[in-house]
């Protein structure tokens, strides 16, 4: 897809399976495979989880009780996509509101989980 705000730079892909799980219902693949729907948070410590990326905003504010910003994503993984632009690489620390989100898990195609601590 390509954004006329940001002059032709990608801003995401949409793939065969992307559509089809739009129209029928989430296939699970060897990629979904790998994370169970009841694992969508890992409590490390009182103020650190990891979290799958998959997880919805509101949900991950419910839980945790944060606050983070509005935009035009729904889940973890796209508010991460928003302020970086790309994929960032395992390790990669993204600040926002004093709440740190550390890139944890990660395909050259998804994020998949995430540090969150505050």
């Amino acid at each position: 897809m390509e954004d006329p705000f940001f002059k032709g730079l990608a801003e995401g892909l949409v793939t065969s399976e992307d559509i089809m799980e739009e129209v029928f219902e989430e296939k699970e693949d060897e990629y979904d495979a790998e994370e169970k729907p009841q694992e969508w948070m890992r409590r490390i410590s009182d103020r650190e989880y990891i979290v799958s990326a998959r997880i919805e905003l509101d949900n991950l504010q419910e839980e945790l009780g944060l606050v983070l910003p509005r935009g035009e994503y729904a889940t973890l993984a796209g508010f991460l996509l928003e302020k970086e632009r790309e994929i960032p690489p395992v390790g990669t620390t993204i600040k926002k509101r004093n709440i740190s989100f550390t890139i944890h898990r990660c395909t050259p195609q998804k994020i998949q989980e995430v540090r969150v601590s505050w």
